[in-house]
This record gives C-alpha cells, sequence and structure tokens, in this order.
C-alpha cells in the first residue's frame, strides 16, 4: 500500500485518525517541497547568525571581552550578555517562522496552484494550518540550534539554569506565538499582499518584546505594548530560568499569562480566522491575491 492510499485510508476514518492523517500530510507535503530548495535551508541559519554577529559585536564593544560586565548585570540581573542576546534571538526566529510559514499558508498555496484543492477536501481548515505549524516548528527548531552552534563557534558561551523548565516554558510560548499566526493568515485575506504588514509586525515585536534587552531600557508606551504580547513573558521567562535575569513581573505569574495565552490566543486566533474566511467565501475573493 503506497503513502497516498494511507493518507486517503485515514482520510476516509472519523475522528482522531483522520484528523492525524490531515495533519501528517499537511507536514509530508511541506517537508518534500522543503527538500527540493536546500538554499532555504542555508538562508534560514546564516540568516541569524548574520543578523546577530552585529549586536553581539555592539554589547563586546561596551562590555569588553573579558569584562566582567557589572552595568549589564545591573540592568538585567543576568551576566551572560551573549546568551542573553542568543535566546532572544532563538524566539525571535520563531516569531519570523509563523509570519513568513504560518501567515503566507495561503499564498503559498495560491502559488503552488492547490489553493482550491486543499480548501474544497473534506477536512477542517484547522488540520491544515496545524500540519504546517508542526512542520514549522520542527524547522525552525533545528535551523535555530544549528545557528546557536555556529554562534557558539564563533563567541563561546554556556548553557546553564534549568534547561527542563526552559523548553517546558517553550513548548507554551509556542503554542500562543502559532495562535498569533492564525490571525494573521486571516489577515493575508483581506490585505491580499502579506510582506508589508509581515516586516512590521516582525519588526515591531522585536523591539517591544525585547529580544536584544530588557523592556524597562525602552519608554514607557512602548514598555506597555510590550507588557501586552505573551511572546515578551516567553522570552523574559525562559531567561530567567537560564540565567537568573531579572522578570518584569513575578515568575510565576509570567508562567500564569503564558499558560492562558497558551489556550486563549489560539482559540481566539482560528474563530478570527474562520469568520474572515467565510466572509472570503460569501464574497467569491479566496483565490483573487
Amino acid at each position: 500500500m503506497d503513502e497516498a492510499t494511507t493518507t486517503r485510508g485515514l482520510l476516509s476514518r472519523p475522528g482522531f485518525l483522520a484528523q492525524l492523517g490531515t495533519v501528517w500530510a499537511m507536514f509530508r507535503k511541506e517537508f518534500l517541497i522543503y527538500l527540493r530548495y536546500p538554499m532555504w535551508l542555508v538562508s534560514a541559519i546564516v540568516g541569524p547568525v548574520l543578523w546577530m554577529i552585529p549586536n553581539i559585536g555592539l554589547g563586546l564593544a561596551f562590555i569588553g571581552r573579558g569584562g566582567d560586565g557589572s552595568h549589564f548585570q545591573a540592568t538585567t540581573g543576568a551576566s551572560n550578555y551573549l546568551m542573553y542576546l542568543v535566546i532572544g534571538g532563538f524566539l525571535w526566529g520563531f516569531v519570523s517562522s509563523v509570519l513568513w510559514n504560518i501567515g503566507f499558508a495561503l499564498k503559498d498555496e495560491m502559488w503552488r496552484g492547490t489553493l482550491e484543492h486543499n480548501w474544497l477536501a473534506p477536512v477542517p481548515r484547522f488540520y491544515l494550518l496545524v500540519g504546517r505549524s508542526i512542520f514549522s516548528i520542527v524547522t525552525t527548531t533545528v535551523e535555530s540550534f544549528i545557528a546557536m552552534a555556529i554562534l557558539a563557534a564563533l563567541f563561546p558561551f554556556q548553557v546553564g539554569g534549568n534547561i527542563l523548565a526552559a523548553l517546558g516554558l517553550l513548548v507554551v510560548t509556542l503554542i500562543g506565538l502559532y495562535g498569533i499566526g492564525f490571525i494573521f493568515c486571516g489577515l493575508v485575506m483581506v490585505v491580499r499582499e502579506p510582506s508589508a504588514p509581515a516586516n512590521i509586525i516582525q519588526i515591531g515585536l522585536m523591539i517591544v518584546c525585547g529580544t536584544s534587552y530588557p523592556i524597562w531600557v525602552l519608554p514607557g508606551w512602548l514598555q506597555a505594548v510590550g507588557k501586552a504580547v505573551p511572546l515578551t513573558y516567553g522570552i523574559d521567562a525562559i531567561r530567567a530560568v537560564l540565567l537568573g535575569s531579572r522578570t518584569i513581573y513575578p515568575l510565576g505569574v509570567e508562567v500564569a499569562i503564558l499558560l492562558a495565552s497558551a489556550v486563549l490566543i489560539p482559540a481566539a486566533g482560528y474563530a478570527i480566522f474562520q469568520v474572515i474566511e467565510r466572509r472570503a467565501r460569501v464574497l467569491g475573493t479566496l483565490g483573487q491575491f
């Protein structure tokens, strides 16, 4: 029995197996396309490294190689500047993945000529998006760890703290973050051209979420914006458990915010996506990008 027959068999069964079949089919499709364009992998690894090297160099210019970093520690509560920056860059990589992979889901399908086929399939849209989201998480994680290994070779740093707790916080943060991806995917059906809003949102989140610095160095109104974004607490909490850095709110409060976000944001994001999609279907504009 070939792969296509197996997938059709799963989709013909109601319930959980059918859902898994849909998710697996989307994951496998995206993975096969990914393998056909190896420069995507190179770009995804080299891009973050090139982005972070100037920031690392800027920090070392002020702290100095071998410097005690006393001012940085007084500001952040952490002494490991390199790891502080790498954690922020690591999570910012997932922001880029959400906006450009999940947000562009419909646009990509249209370019490939498969949008109508997938949307007419007798499966919930949710599982189509989940399959693509899981693929995005897997590839971004692999790419990010390779990029971190390259940075560690160029600028040696050590990972300490509670790694298991950090991984748990990462999972919770990503669930909420990919919920935002559902919203952006729906937004694409309205704005048609997603590149401009993706760039604006990506850079905006990088600024207000404190990927390279604690948000309390920002003006008050930008701090307020950052505190309204759950990603801020993900970066903050992960840094706290790995580096012992100072947090915006007590760590337990930030974990509670992340857990609530992991439940509410995906549900709200998909609900918004459904509303926009239904309107697009009524107006007949789903494939008009």
